[in-house]
Formats: structure tokens, C-alpha cells, sequence
């Protein structure tokens, strides 16, 4: 993998309308971060430049098995990758994200003052405010 790695040029991601919004509530919380950052294998959504290695995921529609809040096999493999290489790594479903940005930085806060899934436990989204 890194030898292909090395030879071909990453595919430029694009930042959602959402991806920025989460973007503009982290800084507001005065949050450092960056977004699209390259965490090999895979280019994670946000990372957030604090002593702790941590990640935000944004998952979208296709994350999803179907209409349920169940994670496809390759949202669940990127995350359990993620957390055995020390990551502490946060989702926010599609769905969950507040519409008013007064309720995005509450849930943002609630979200990153929450334990991050571990390795083995992200097969269904559980929203924030039931954790």
C-alpha cells in the first residue's frame, strides 16, 4: 500500500456544505482543526490539532446500510482501522446535525465530551443526545 501510495497522486476530496458547517461551529468553539486530513490509509473528515488524537467523521447517506442507522462495512472497517492506530474517532450522522448554529456548538461540545467508540462497537449510529 505505501508503494502505491507513493506513486499515485490522492484523488482531491471536497468539502461538504456540512463538513463546513461543523468547520465554522469548531472554530467557534475555539476548536483547532483541519479538515480532509490525510490519516493513512484513509483522509479523515476533521482532525482536531489538540494533544489527544482525535477525529471527526462526517457520515453522510452512503455510510448507512439502507434507511437504518446501521454503518456499511466500510465505514465500520475505517473506524475500527482508525482506533487500533490510537485514534479516538467521533461521528456525526447526516441526520443528527442541528439546523441553528446556537444548537450546533451544544451538540459539538456534548459530542467531544463524550467517549469516542472503540474499535469493535460502531455497528449502529448512536445520536448525541443519548450519549
Amino acid at each position: 500500500v505505501r508503494e502505491l501510495d507513493s506513486e499515485v497522486a490522492p484523488l482531491p476530496k471536497c468539502s461538504s456544505q456540512q463538513h463546513l458547517q461543523v468547520s465554522g461551529a469548531l472554530q467557534d468553539l475555539g476548536q483547532r482543526h483541519r479538515l480532509e486530513e490525510r490519516v493513512l490509509p484513509y483522509v479523515a473528515d476533521v482532525r482536531l490539532l489538540s494533544a489527544e488524537r482525535r477525529l471527526v467523521e462526517i457520515d453522510g447517506p452512503l455510510h448507512f446500510v439502507g434507511r437504518t442507522a446501521r454503518y456499511d462495512m466500510k465505514s465500520t472497517l475505517k473506524h475500527r482501522l482508525l482506533t487500533k492506530q490510537g485514534w479516538q474517532v467521533h461521528h456525526i450522522a447526516w441526520y443528527d446535525w442541528p439546523a441553528h448554529h446556537h444548537s450546533r456548538l451544544t451538540f459539538l461540545a456534548r459530542l467531544l465530551r463524550s467517549a469516542a467508540p472503540d474499535a469493535g462497537s460502531l455497528e449502529e449510529y448512536r445520536p448525541v443526545l443519548q450519549l
